[in-house]
Order: C-alpha cells, then structure tokens, then sequence
C-alpha cells in the first residue's frame, strides 16, 4: 500500500521536529479535501453549483455530479501543490541535514509512484 500523503508530511513533520505533527497534519488534509471539492465544484456547470449550494453541500449530491476517480486525481494534484509550497515556506529555516532527509524521503516517495 503506498503511503498517503499525510504518512509524507507526518514524516516530514518528524524530519523538522514540529511538536503537533499530528494536528498539523490532519488540518493540512482537511484543508487540501476542502480546496479540491471547491475546486471540482467550480468546473461544473452553474445551474449544478447552484443545486448543490441549495442542498448545503450535502456529500451526497456532490456525488453525484463528481466521479470518485476525479475527485481523487483532484485531491492528489491540490495535495502536491500544498506540499511542494510548504517545503518551499520551510526550506530557509531548515537545517542542510533536514534538506538532505527530506530529499531522500522525496525521491523515495517519486519512486514508489514510478
């Protein structure tokens, strides 16, 4: 089983010894969850947002308008994004040793995806 994203970012959390690794993480999830329902809820069409707005968001409906298999690919690409920002916000105050475990971790994670 690969690992997710959050398995990645608690390890890199770990790396750089952040105190509320877990926390942090799962609003870090929370928040790329969020960014890619809005974000595959804007390219439906209006009559189909305003719908899903009348329903309050209900999970349900969203369903219905939204493949699983979009919703997934969406998440993953909001999920990398946010990441690759986040290293790039830490990197200056990061050790050279904490560059280089993050590196590793990183090419080990692209391999797995290969």
């Amino acid at each position: 089983m690969e690992p997710s994203y959050k398995d990645l970012l608690l390890e890199i959390l770990s790396i750089i010894q952040y105190r509320e690794k877990e926390k942090f993480a799962t609003e870090f999830e929370e928040m790329n969850r969020l960014e890619a329902m809005a974000n595959s809820i804007e390219r439906l069409p209006q009559h189909i947002q305003d719908e899903i707005v009348a329903k309050k968001g209900d999970p349900e409906e969203i369903k219905k308008y939204v493949p699983q298999d979009e919703h997934i690919e969406e998440i993953t690409m909001v999920s990398s994004k946010a990441l690759a920002e986040f290293l790039q916000h830490i990197a200056p105050v990061m050790t050279e040793e904490q560059k280089e475990k993050i590196a590793h971790v990183m090419l080990r994670e692209q391999k797995d995806y290969l």
